[in-house]
């Protein structure tokens, strides 16, 4: 099924569609809010292979004249990650414009499997526009994977924020927390994070007791 404006709008509380994304982002912020939403949403759509909210958002908030935003069809998105996989073994999967990240979630259906657990995989989402960010957490968190949110610039590697969404249970059941990687010298110089500089407001935010990176190096958190 696909979720309609009505549908989404009562599941934020919310009657203005632009009041979407910051009611969302503060949701993703509070674990036990982000839990009973996705609880809501999921008693009424259990099928997680697809983007639940590329309609919405396209009707509603995409930045087209500014960001020259237009969502790949899940179709394509199918087609592609079936032609990009090709029988491969992937385990980490990347899109450098990622929307609300239904590339990525046709990746996790072509490649991944329940009887692999979900340290086994990696998804790493570059993302400029902020309307964009709070629906990629989403994405992410409610499908229990592991990986990185890079919210700025892709070319030029200035990003607002970074969030690192760790699924600590190691389990497809369970929900993966969420996390904003501190903005240290320790993590700017770490080379596989490839983060040139940080800009804007920081977003304090750990959630994961244990916080490991994919070569699972500890990242350090601010004192």
């Amino acid at each position: 099924m696909t979720f309609t404006t009505k549908q989404i709008n009562n599941l934020l509380g919310i009657e203005d569609c632009l009041k979407a994304p910051e009611v969302l982002m503060k949701a993703m912020l509070n674990p036990k809010k982000r839990e009973h939403l996705f609880n809501d949403f999921l008693n009424i759509e259990k099928d997680l292979s697809y983007d639940w909210f590329q309609d919405y958002y396209e009707e509603e908030q995409s930045q087209r004249k500014t960001f020259k935003q237009e969502f790949t069809p899940t179709s394509i998105a199918k087609l592609i990650s079936q032609i990009v996989s090709d029988g491969k073994d992937a385990s980490s999967f990347l899109d450098p414009s990622a929307g609300n990240g239904g590339m990525l979630i046709q990746s996790w259906i072509e490649n991944t499997t329940p009887l692999i657990n979900p340290s086994h995989y990696w998804f790493v989402a570059q993302e400029i526009s902020e309307r964009s960010i709070p629906y990629l957490i989403f994405n992410f968190a409610i499908r229990g994977w592991n990986g990185l949110i890079y919210h700025g610039d892709t070319l030029e590697r200035k990003f607002k924020n970074v969030f690192f969404i760790q699924n600590s249970n190691d389990d497809w059941f369970k929900h993966s927390e969420v996390n904003v990687v501190p903005r240290t010298i320790s993590v700017q110089d770490k080379e596989w994070l490839e983060i040139d500089c940080f800009y804007g407001e920081e977003i304090k935010h750990i959630e994961s007791k244990n916080i490991n990176s994919l070569d699972n190096k500890k990242i350090e958190t601010a004192s």
